[in-house]
């Protein structure tokens, strides 16, 4: 597949053959490598990631690493802050499940003592 179109384009210095690494449909699916792709990115230094790097990484050609980036570009949870480059922008949602923790203790605290003065 990729030689036929070798002919007539030119390819990248990043297309390579990952044909002789075969994998089940479930590890190449897109929300397996979704997640791989964020790990990858949440444990990198700043949380800032090379998409070569992580195209290398997870052995998958660029446009499925653009297909992920621009999903979660999408929703707000990266940036790109370079060329080839993205960073993790989104709140850890642990941090988000305790403020909505603290956030329902402090409004089931108000509403019960609005009541008792009601009473």
């Amino acid at each position: 597949m990729i030689a036929s179109a070798s002919k007539s384009m030119p390819m990248s210095k990043y297309t390579e053959d990952f044909s002789t690494n075969k994998k089940g449909r479930k590890e190449n699916g897109l929300v397996e490598l979704t997640k791989k792709f964020i790990s990858l990115l949440k444990n990198a230094q700043n949380k800032c990631l090379d998409l070569n790097t992580a195209m290398k990484d997870l052995q998958v050609q660029k446009r499925r690493i653009y297909d992920i980036t621009n999903v979660l570009e999408g929703i707000n949870l990266i940036k790109r802050y370079k060329k080839n480059h993205v960073m993790w922008i989104a709140t850890d949602p642990k941090e988000i499940q305790k403020k909505r923790n603290k956030a329902k203790k402090y409004n089931q605290g108000d509403s019960g003592s609005v009541n008792s003065e009601d009473s």
